[in-house]
């Protein structure tokens, strides 16, 4: 019995990922968050990481535009968990109502893994910014359970 919050996007990636174990590959174990061991914290990780996201290692950076403390950093450690490569996490002076992504160069796996997970459309854009992709979180996913 594992007792995490887990987002939906964590327990639905949970469940196709156990379906394809064979059973001879099972086994039980306890976690408890607060006594997490580096083993147990490592085999978490190694659990929820997309291995296409972690192999681009394409630099993200979050803004929260929501005017809710807490909701970009939210985000970082989903990402974080999926192997991204979150480089910023920071807050926008104005709340933005809409929420975007936007990529520079080529669209790839990760903007394209990011707008099915987020559910907001990707835009390319043709100057490079401090990462190659910027995720600006409006009042539209503030109350999201995406994330």
């Amino acid at each position: 019995l594992l007792m995490v919050d887990l987002t939906i996007f964590d327990t639905m990636r949970l469940m196709f990922l156990s379906k394809s174990v064979q059973t001879n590959n099972k086994a039980v174990d306890m976690i408890t968050l607060a006594k997490l061991s580096a083993a147990q914290s490592t085999l978490m990780d190694q659990s929820l990481t997309d291995q296409d996201i972690a192999t681009e290692n394409i630099s993200i950076q979050i803004i929260n535009a929501t005017g809710v403390s807490g909701v970009g950093l939210r985000l970082g450690k989903v990402l974080t968990s999926l192997g991204a490569n979150v480089v910023d996490i920071s807050t926008s002076q104005k709340v933005q109502s809409k929420s975007t992504i936007t990529y520079f160069g080529e669209s790839s796996y990760t903007p394209q893994r990011l707008e099915k997970m987020l559910a907001i459309t990707a835009t390319q854009f043709s100057k490079q910014q401090i990462a190659n992709i910027v995720i600006t979180i409006g009042s539209d996913k503030q109350n999201t359970t995406a994330f």
